[in-house]
């Protein structure tokens, strides 16, 4: 049987976007238990303050460039110079972030750049986001899952497809959709680690769904 597809425009834009940008597609087949986000990410830091959850502080502003202390030692950095970090903001969750300075003030610095994001013995479960932490990154995802797998990160199950569309398990609600619609999972992946999954719906059939949207992340209670 072939593809169940809408051949309307937004479906078709977001495919192209949405998978082009990501790369190529994660796959679900992987060990579950196991996640790696690459992220792009944007950090304003205030001076006096350290980018949230490693041992780098922004001292603030000098003639020479941006005043930083990186593990105790102090550095000047100027404008596109290397920022980087690597850490284990949670238990079983690390963080490299591979940032350049993109600019700096007396006020403030900006970094911009990826943060990869590594989740050893992920266990999803379902549960009320906290959105408190100053600790967070967000970008774009795409997987292809087979059916019976779930989809990486979260407990929502593909169940193959129906004629009422492609069925979902985990899913509160009715639990069929159609290429465009959207799917949308919350929860935690472990202690102090939480998720919010904005996907939706690219393509289906019995053995196969994509999806593609983005994914968020916060660290910490």
């Amino acid at each position: 049987m072939k593809p169940r597809t809408r051949h309307g425009i937004l479906v078709a834009v977001l495919a192209i976007v949405l998978l082009s940008s990501s790369g190529c597609l994660g796959s679900a087949r992987q060990d579950s238990s196991a996640l790696h986000y690459t992220l792009p990410t944007r950090i304003i830091v205030e001076a006096g303050d350290r980018v949230p959850g490693s041992e780098i502080q922004y001292l603030g502003e000098s003639d020479r460039g941006a005043h930083v202390l990186i593990g105790g030692q102090e550095a000047i950095k100027r404008v596109g110079d290397s920022l980087d970090w690597r850490g284990e903001p949670v238990e079983g969750a690390s963080v490299a972030l591979a940032t350049r300075i993109a600019s700096h003030s007396a006020d403030a610095i900006q970094l911009v750049g990826t943060a990869e994001v590594e989740v050893a013995d992920a266990e999803p479960r379902a549960a009320p986001l906290v959105r408190t932490s100053p600790i967070t990154y967000n970008g774009l995802v795409a997987y292809s899952v087979a059916a019976g797998d779930a989809i990486p990160g979260s407990t929502v199950i593909y169940r193959g497809a129906t004629d009422e569309g492609a069925e979902f398990g985990g899913v509160e609600g009715y639990p069929f959709r159609r290429a465009g619609d959207s799917l949308v999972w919350e929860g935690a992946l472990r202690d102090d680690l939480y998720i919010l999954l904005e996907l939706r719906l690219v393509q289906y059939d019995e053995e196969n769904v994509r999806v593609a949207g983005t994914v968020q992340l916060w660290f910490g209670p």
